[in-house]
């Protein structure tokens, strides 16, 4: 099983304040990027385990192949709430960036969640599958969307359109806004 994983870009981010779960409280405006991570799956694995390869200068992050690896995670998430799957092998070819707020981490992870719920026998509802996401990160939310450009509240969570003050042009690498930004209450 093989899918991409998106990068993203913060058009606007501005943390409104630390909430007292210790979550951030954010308002967001991110796009999705063609850049991407390929991730493959293997169900049939004796094990659960991680591999990755990249061209990336700096090589890969040195806790990238520990347990807060989200990829990872998701895999034991899934299990944890269906009983499934089985071991699973994890192969990254790692394209995005770390640690420049693409989103690499958190669109493996999602890419995962998708990935699992597709080949499930028995599939998690929608909601599910976002709650799961929201306890990996912050961003997983609007890597679970098919939205190339969304409006991001809460911490992640609530994710609706863009302001009217973004522009978007064919092709995600054309993606402007205006230098101001203007939130609007509902």
């Amino acid at each position: 099983m093989i899918r991409e994983a998106p990068a993203k870009v913060n058009l606007y981010l501005k943390v409104l304040g630390r909430r007292p779960d210790g979550w951030h409280e954010l308002d967001s405006v991110m796009a999705r990027l063609t850049l991407a991570d390929r991730i493959e799956l293997d169900l049939g694995a004796v094990a659960d385990s991680l591999t990755a390869v990249t061209n990336l200068p700096g090589g890969l992050p040195p806790d990238f192949f520990g347990p807060n690896n989200l990829a990872l995670k998701a895999v034991r998430l899934f299990r944890e709430w269906r009983g499934w799957p089985g071991p699973t092998a994890i192969f990254i070819e790692k394209n995005i960036p770390w640690g420049a707020g693409l989103g690499g981490g958190s669109s493996d992870g999602a890419a995962v969640l998708i990935a699992l719920n597709q080949a499930a026998p028995e599939p998690l509802p929608a909601k599910r599958i976002s709650e799961l996401g929201l306890a990996l990160g912050s961003d997983v939310p609007f890597f679970l969307a098919t939205a190339p450009l969304l409006r991001a509240a809460g911490v992640g969570e609530r994710l609706g359109p863009a302001p009217t003050s973004f522009c978007r042009f064919p092709g995600p690498e054309n993606i402007i806004g205006q230098t101001e930004f203007r939130t609007s209450h509902s």
